[in-house]
């Protein structure tokens, strides 16, 4: 991420504020406008990359990008039927997760992409 993008979202976040300190808005809006612009500045780009695009070809690049996220990776290689990288993804996450059902959810995840892996050769 770039600290350029930090900066105009800190900035953002602190002009609204003032903004809505001034007009006497009331806190849950000066929040939620506050939450949209956060959401704005930093989430916005990936998730229109990854949702709002149909070029493979870009989205295939931001996710090899991005591969050393555990997260991206598990995406990238359920797109592309690797099950080394599913498991090493899958690995890699129960590592960083604490809660039991996280761990879970992505267990089943890889027990699902294996046997449909497994359905797919056997055809």
């Amino acid at each position: 991420m770039k600290i350029l993008t930090l900066v105009y979202a800190f900035l953002a976040v602190i002009l609204f504020s003032f903004l809505g300190g001034f007009f006497d808005l009331p806190m849950p809006m000066i929040s939620t406008l506050n939450f949209l612009t956060v959401f704005y500045f930093l989430a916005y780009p990936s998730v229109r990359l990854l949702w709002g695009s149909g070029d493979i070809e870009k989205i295939e690049k931001f996710l090899l990008k991005n591969k050393r996220n555990p997260f991206y990776q598990l995406s990238y290689g359920v797109a592309n039927g690797s099950a080394k990288e599913v498991d090493e993804a899958v690995n890699k996450t129960n590592k960083s997760l604490t809660h039991f059902y996280n761990r879970k959810q992505y267990q089943l995840i890889q027990a699902i992409f294996t046997n449909a892996l497994k359905k797919w050769k056997s055809c």
